[in-house]
């Protein structure tokens, strides 16, 4: 019925809670990214905090991914695992095209149409090479140049009939995986040493390593293995999960440092990309640390955020445009316009919070019509088949 399809709360809880509260978090990331300060102040100084923020912004995507690889393989374990990849496959490319990939469409065509209105242009047109250029091109501008991501998505759901063959956890194809990912972090591991003494590396294997992010994957699926071994503890893991994060926050942070006093800042930021080692420590270990740690939380409002961080993502681009002028005004009005220190966090969480808000609201419209939408063409569907 009608009444049992539209509400706020999820009904039924199906996800993980803690994966959920996960990516929010990581969802929030994403958009402090976007706004993001620089930690170099003054005359040349660098203020810790907010280098220490810009370090965890960097693992936004990393996280996205590594979620992706949490969940990725679930249903292409045990011995019949080989006969369901095909219809595993199949469910999730349709699952892509109706849950992610028509919602970026309608939010990109929104763009289309509202683009000269959002940036207050005199003259209105519109705007066709935001759609094409996503659709066709590969290449997201503007408003929606946040769904590389998508694109990027693409390509790995493309490949996961390989990958399923290789995520199980049997001894040979844990050799197997667990070689590929050692090759690729000492790829990874060589080009930050690389970068670091400018020198060149003495071996290259990127020619071995065709998709880096596949590294996320299987990280993330390392911890799906890790979560379901009941002969370590609990808090074992989550310990675990807390040190490798830590680890890779402070080789992050100590790296940038080394890279700023040699380079200058235009060099030092290489270490907060995601093709660097200690993303991937971040990534893993934050999974591992919210799985354990929030696991058996059980609540409806962190389910509704959780599945509203796609549509977050999709428009807070957007929003950036529109609510700019009240960033800036934000920013004026903390300790006039001198972003340090405590002030830094509070734009962060002001600015950054108004933009999650903003996109969550209007994506909650747009979420809701949408299943309308679909769920009339099924009803048109049950009847025509009646």
């Amino acid at each position: 019925m009608l009444s049992k399809y539209i509400g706020l709360y999820s009904r039924n809880v199906k996800r993980d809670s803690s994966v959920e509260l996960l990516r929010v978090y990581a969802c929030f990331m994403v958009i402090l990214a976007h706004i993001q300060l620089s930690y170099v102040v003054g005359e040349g100084n660098v203020d810790s905090v907010i280098l220490g923020i810009k370090c965890l912004i960097a693992d936004n995507v990393p996280i996205f991914f590594t979620i992706l690889g949490f969940f990725f393989f679930s249903k292409v374990q045990g011995e019949d695992r080989l006969k369901r990849i095909p219809g595993v496959f199949g469910e999730k490319i349709k699952g892509f095209i109706v849950r992610v990939y028509i919602p970026t469409i309608i939010v990109t065509l929104i763009c289309v149409f509202a683009f000269d209105i959002i940036y207050k242009n005199e003259e209105y047109s519109v705007h066709w090479e935001l759609l094409t250029g996503y659709i066709f091109k590969q290449s997201p501008q503007d408003m929606v140049g946040q769904f590389w991501y998508i694109i990027d998505y693409v390509k790995l759901l493309i490949l996961f009939p390989l990958f399923a063959l290789v995520c199980v956890d049997e001894r040979k194809y844990n050799i197997i995986r667990r070689s590929y990912m050692a090759l690729v972090f000492l790829v990874v591991a060589i080009n930050d040493i690389s970068f670091l003494t400018k020198t060149e590396s003495f071996v290259d294997l990127s020619k071995y390593v065709p998709n880096i992010n596949v590294l996320f994957i299987f990280v993330g699926y390392e911890v799906y293995l890790l979560t379901k071994k009941e002969s370590v503890r609990r808090r074992t893991k989550a310990i675990i999960g807390l040190i490798l994060f830590l680890v890779g926050f402070f080789l992050r942070y100590s790296l940038t440092m080394i890279s700023f006093n040699q380079y200058g800042v235009g060099n030092a930021d290489h270490f907060m990309v995601m093709e660097c080692a200690p993303a991937y420590l971040c990534a893993g270990g934050l999974l591992l640390l919210f799985v354990e740690l929030f696991k058996g939380i059980r609540s409806g409002i962190i389910q509704l955020i959780g599945e509203m961080t796609l549509y977050v993502f999709m428009l807070h681009g957007m929003f950036m445009r529109i609510l700019g002028e009240y960033g800036g005004s934000i920013m004026q009005s903390l300790n006039e316009g001198q972003m340090v220190g405590v002030y830094a966090v509070l734009y962060y969480l002001l600015y950054g919070g108004l933009l999650f808000v903003a996109s969550f609201v209007l994506g909650l419209v747009i979420r809701e019509i949408y299943g309308l939408i679909r769920m009339a063409f099924a009803k048109c569907f049950v009847k025509n088949e009646g």
